[in-house]
Order: C-alpha cells, then sequence, then structure tokens
C-alpha cells in the first residue's frame, strides 16, 4: 500500500497513519466514466496495476471491477469476467476462480499464438482445464472457445515448418522481395519503375509475405489445437461422444484496432474479417443468444401451459357433479396405476444410478489407495537434499503446503485424477445422463398413454377425442414439467462432479495442516533434516487415514446427490398425480356471480392463445438458424 515512502518516512509514522487510507476506502465503490479504451485504462490502472513509488498502491485492496457499456458483443445478455490463470498460486484467488468456473455458462480459454503453436507447456495446462471441465460435465464442444491470441505479430520464414506447395510459395515471394531489393539498390528496376514504386512494390510483397506465413500459422494452431482435443477425447474414451469440436479463434487485436480507429498503421492484416476478432464477437453473441432463446422458450412454453389449464378448467361443459361414480373411479384408477407404475420405475431409476456410482466409488477408493502407497516415496523425494533450500522448505511448510512453484499438496494427489476420469467420465456423463433421459422418456410415454385412456373414459371416442386429448397434453405440459425434473438431476449431479474431482488438494491439505505447522515449528540443529523425517515418518504412519478423506468426502458427494435426485423425482411424480386428478376429473365449479369473471379469463386466454404459439414458432426457428450455423474452423 505504501511503496512511495521510505524505510526512514515508515519509521516515522504509527500503524493507524498507515491504515487510514485503506479504512477509507475500504467497503466503497468508485464509478468512472470514460470515452474509450485509452481513457478507460488511464483512469484505472492506479487501482489496478502496481504503481510507481511515488504515489500509494490501491490494487491490494480492490476486490472486483465492473466495466459497462453499450458493447454489439453483450446485447445477448452475456457478461464476460476476466478470470487469473487456471490453478493461482494465491489460494484465494483460486478458489474465487473455481466458483466462477462452477457458475460459468461457458468458458474462453487464451493463449498466445505461438505458445499455443508448440509450446508444450501451454498444451499441458489446456489439456488439464479441457479435462477438468468434461469431468465437471461440461459440453465443452458447445460451451469452450479456444482464442489464441497475438495473431499479428511478424513471425520469420524458419518459424514454421511448411508443405512442399505452401514452401514453393514462400520461396517465389522471397525472390521476388529479393529482385526488388537489388532494384532498389539500383535506384531503377528492369521496368523502369523509380525508387518510390519500387519502394512501395517493396512494402506490399513484405505484407503479402506477412499474411501468408500468419495465415499457415493461424491454419497450424487451429489443427494442432483440435488434434489435443481429439486425442483427450480418446483418454477419456469419448471419442464416439464427440460431435463438435470447440471453435478456434486466432485473433490479431492490435491490427483490428489499428483498422476500426483508423489510429495506426495494421501490421499483418489490412482487412476487419481478417482479425479474427469479428469471427469470436460471432461465437460469443451465439452463445448469449442460444442460452436466452432457450430461456424465452421455456417461460412461453410454461406460460402457454399454464393459459391451456385455465382454459380447460373454466370452460364449458366440465361438471363433476354430471360424472357417474363408475365413469370416475374409473378415471381414478387409471391415474392411480400410473402412479404405481412411474414410482417403480423411479425405484429402478435411482437402483442404477447408485450402481454407477458404486462403481464409481470404487474406482476411487482404487486410486486413492494407490495414491497414499506412493505418498512417502512423494514426499522423501520432495524433500530430498538439493531439490530446494532448506528455508523454503520450512516456508512450504508454513503455507500449508504450498510455496511456489513448490505445491506438496497437489504432488501428492495428482496421481488419482488420472485413473479414475475414464471410469468417471464413462459413468457420470454419459451413463448416468442415458439413464435419467431413458427413464423420463418412459414417464413422459406412459403419462400421455395415461391421459388418452382417461380422456376417452371420461368423454368418450367422438369426433373431438383427438383433439380433446390434445388440449389435456397441453394443459398439462407434462414434457416441460418431466423434463425440468430432469435439468435438476443432471444440475445435481454436475454440481457433485465440481465439488469432487476439484477437492482432491484442498482435502489433502486440511488433513496434513496440523502436521505443517508442527514441522515449521521445528528449530535448532539438524532442523532440515528433523523436518524431513518427521513428515516422512507422519506419512508412512497415517497416509492411508489421510487420504482416506478423499474416499469420505466422494462417498458423501454422491450420497447427497442420489438422495436429493430421489426426494426430487418422487415430489414430482406425486404432483404430477394431483395434478392429473384437478385437470382431468377435479373440475372447478363456479357461482353464478363469478360468471362475468370466468367470462374475461377465457376472453383474455383465447386472444392470448395465438400470439403465444406463433412466438414460439419464431423463436424455435431462430434456435433451429443458430444450431444450424457452424461454430467456427
Amino acid at each position: 500500500m505504501h511503496p512511495h515512502l521510505s524505510d526512514e518516512e515508515l519509521a516515522q509514522v504509527t500503524a493507524t497513519e498507515l491504515l487510514e487510507p485503506v479504512q477509507e476506502r475500504l467497503g466503497v465503490s468508485i464509478t468512472t466514466h470514460v470515452t474509450d479504451g485509452k481513457s478507460c485504462r488511464d483512469k484505472l490502472q492506479r487501482y489496478l496495476i502496481p504503481s510507481s513509488h511515488s504515489m500509494p498502491a490501491f490494487w491490494p485492496l480492490v476486490n472486483r471491477v465492473e466495466i459497462r457499456g453499450r458493447f454489439p458483443v453483450l446485447a445477448s445478455g452475456i457478461s464476460l469476467v476476466d478470470l487469473p490463470g487456471d490453478d493461482d498460486i494465491d489460494d484465494m484467488r483460486d478458489g474465487f476462480i473455481n466458483n466462477y468456473i462452477k457458475i460459468a455458462d461457458g468458458f474462453v480459454l487464451v493463449a498466445d499464438v505461438k505458445r499455443a503453436q508448440d509450446e508444450r507447456g501451454t498444451h499441458d495446462n489446456l489439456c488439464k482445464i479441457l479435462n477438468q471441465l468434461i469431468l465437471d460435465g461440461r459440453n465443452v464442444s458447445k460451451t469452450v472457445i479456444l482464442v489464441a491470441t497475438r495473431n499479428d505479430d511478424v513471425i520469420g520464414e524458419d518459424e514454421l515448418h511448411l508443405e512442399l506447395d505452401d514452401q514453393l510459395k514462400l520461396d517465389a515471394l522471397l525472390k521476388e522481395i529479393n529482385a526488388i531489393s537489388i532494384a532498389m539498390s539500383k535506384k531503377r528496376g528492369r521496368t523502369g519503375k523509380t525508387g518510390k514504386e519500387l519502394a512501395l512494390d517493396f512494402r506490399e510483397k513484405q505484407a503479402e509475405k506477412r499474411l501468408f506465413l500468419a495465415n499457415i500459422r493461424a491454419t497450424t494452431v487451429r489443427g494442432k489445437l483440435q488434434d489435443m482435443f481429439i486425442g483427450l477425447s480418446t483418454a477419456l474414451d469419448m471419442a464416439s461422444h464427440v460431435q463438435d469440436l470447440p471453435a478456434v479463434c486466432c485473433v490479431a487485436s492490435r491490427d483490428f484496432l489499428a483498422i476500426k480507429l483508423s489510429n495506426d498503421v495494421p501490421v499483418v492484416f489490412t482487412d476487419e474479417g481478417e482479425t479474427g476478432i469479428p469471427d469470436l464477437i460471432s461465437q460469443l453473441s451465439k452463445t448469449g443468444q442460444h442460452r436466452r432463446l432457450g430461456w424465452a422458450i421455456d417461460e412461453l412454453d410454461r406460460a402457454s401451459a399454464f393459459c391451456e389449464s385455465i382454459f380447460s378448467h373454466f370452460s364449458e361443459g366440465r361438471h363433476p357433479g354430471e360424472l357417474a361414480a363408475g365413469t370416475r373411479a374409473e378415471a381414478l384408477a387409471i391415474i392411480a396405476e400410473l402412479e404405481m407404475r412411474n414410482l417403480k420405475e423411479a425405484t429402478e431409476l435411482l437402483e442404477s444410478i447408485q450402481d454407477e456410482f458404486k462403481v464409481v466409488r470404487q474406482c476411487v477408493k482404487k486410486a486413492v489407495n494407490q495414491a497414499a502407497g506412493n505418498a512417502p516415496k512423494i514426499m522423501e523425494r520432495i524433500g530430498a537434499r538439493g531439490s530446494m533450500h532448506w528455508s523454503t522448505y520450512r516456508a512450504m511448510m508454513r503455507l500449508n503446503g504450498l510455496y511456489p512453484p513448490h505445491d506438496l499438496n497437489r504432488d501428492l494427489t495428482k496421481g488419482i485424477l488420472p485413473d479414475i476420469q475414464r471410469s468417471w467420465n464413462l459413468r457420470i456423463n454419459h451413463r448416468m445422463p442415458l439413464i435419467l433421459r431413458d427413464a423420463v422418456k418412459n414417464f413422459i410415454q406412459a403419462t400421455c398413454t395415461a391421459v388418452e385412456a382417461a380422456v376417452e373414459t371420461l368423454n368418450g371416442q367422438g369426433p373431438t377425442f383427438q383433439q380433446a386429448v390434445a388440449n389435456a397434453r397441453q394443459s398439462l405440459a407434462i414434457e416441460g414439467m418431466l423434463g425440468d425434473m430432469l435439468e435438476r438431476s443432471l444440475e445435481t449431479i454436475s454440481v457433485a462432479q465440481q465439488n469432487g474431482t476439484r477437492a482432491f488438494k484442498t482435502i489433502l491439505q486440511n488433513q496434513m495442516r496440523q502436521q505443517y505447522l508442527s514441522v515449521s515449528q521445528i528449530n535448532g540443529p539438524g532442523t532440515w533434516d528433523r523436518m524431513r523425517e518427521s513428515n516422512q515418518e507422519y506419512m508412512e504412519d497415517n497416509a492411508k487415514t489421510i487420504f482416506n478423506a478423499v474416499n469420505i468426502h466422494i462417498a458423501e458427494l454422491f450420497r447427497r446427490s442420489s438422495c436429493d435426485i430421489e426426494q426430487d423425482i418422487q415430489r414430482e411424480l406425486k404432483d404430477l398425480t394431483i395434478l392429473l386428478r384437478l385437470a382431468l376429473i377435479d373440475d372447478i365449479n363456479l357461482s353464478q356471480d363469478h360468471k362475468a369473471v370466468r367470462d374475461e379469463i377465457l376472453q383474455i386466454i383465447t386472444a392470448t392463445r395465438p400470439a403465444f404459439n406463433s412466438r414460439k414458432i419464431v423463436l424455435r426457428n431462430r434456435l433451429s438458424e443458430l444450431d444450424d450455423k457452424p461454430r467456427g474452423d
């Protein structure tokens, strides 16, 4: 906070005086208005960037920055959140990142184009993030955009491996450039061009070469990133489930701004579309539009079903007193039989889900036992002389096993995820959703069959039978009701996934916290050896207990998920039975005084129904058009 104060000045102020500027700003929101990117940067940098020694540093106090404006890319309702890199060395920031990842609808993973081209570390990091998102239950093909930045950086001729055809084209370009260069040295070419004309030709050919190489690099990067994803899919045994590849955008923001603002000369790209920024904007907008259209269609379906239900209840010709006792009993029996059938299938469904969870738990247990067996060796290797300075080791103990770049908790648990990811992905990401979808499909089919049978029992097979069945189904909104139940079950499983595989390192850190503290307090002769030996002995004696906390955590997550799914399904199926009885058999009798109100309600509903239906058609067509568009090269 006070880099502007010298040591002598700091010695002359009290702690209270040092805290005054901090307390003044805690809990305060600062709003500023800007008209362009430069003024935005100028006004924000004093709060976000470690400042010079001439003024106080405010950036340690900043919790959140919101930038609002009329940005076309946000018109679909999305919000863009810029997060620090994944697996941040700061525990608080890393937790902040993980919390956002759990609730985000989509992800933009960004890497420098040169690193994305061939740097092993960048590919490994992207793979790790994508792998975790897949194990979280995300549809990576639809929710992730890979962005390679700085595509307008100039490339040397020897920085790319070119195919034969491309190499021949480059050689031809270089030959032309060399010929122009020789002509320029002689002040005039064979064609009689002046020095200015030759200089213009030289710049044009150089620009052509830069564009040629940049486009080849972009194509290479797209191919490598997509190959990386295919390899990841194969490793997770999910290649058969992948229909699309994530979109890859190679962008040149510097040239884009130069073209857009006309305030600079672009280096590589002279056309706005070639910079890749419009494609990225399109991908982001499409993601937002898809989410917004889906939400709007769901809301219209609910509103339409409500209208149909009201219309069905308040229409003439439905009076429970007119039903014969036998007819009423027969209709109620159909619904009671449906309830028994649905509850029985729900029990079988839940048993199938628990069986899948059981297989995954066994796989996790095996991997955890393996990690526990390897832990003493890992502890010995990390504590070996020469691996780090003794003071670094102590600092790592004081910080609960984490002292960048060293992370003892990560090293002790990193073998668990690779051992379980195939089973986890197959059982939880594919088998469970399939089981749930098949069961809900059966619920819907059985319910529709029961509705048809009940309508036939109540009204007979007259000329209006099919219309009566259609009206009943629409008023009940069976597909929407049970579809929502399915989505809630899938969301419950997704939450369990996110809180499962991401927790291994944290669980181990909590189990080792007291030991780390104890070791950090060792002093005196032989401190280095005594710290290492203490950790080594502790791990040899307690590894199984320490690592078993992972098994307990996973088992509890799965148990809660099963219970939540069971309670929700049983509640919805019972509500469905009540709804069927109310909608098909137990009508509402209105007194004479309420006839006018009823007629007004029916008039409103009658006028509204066509508007709902036509609007749903329009929105579904727009959603279909979005789905038909490719997500990028």
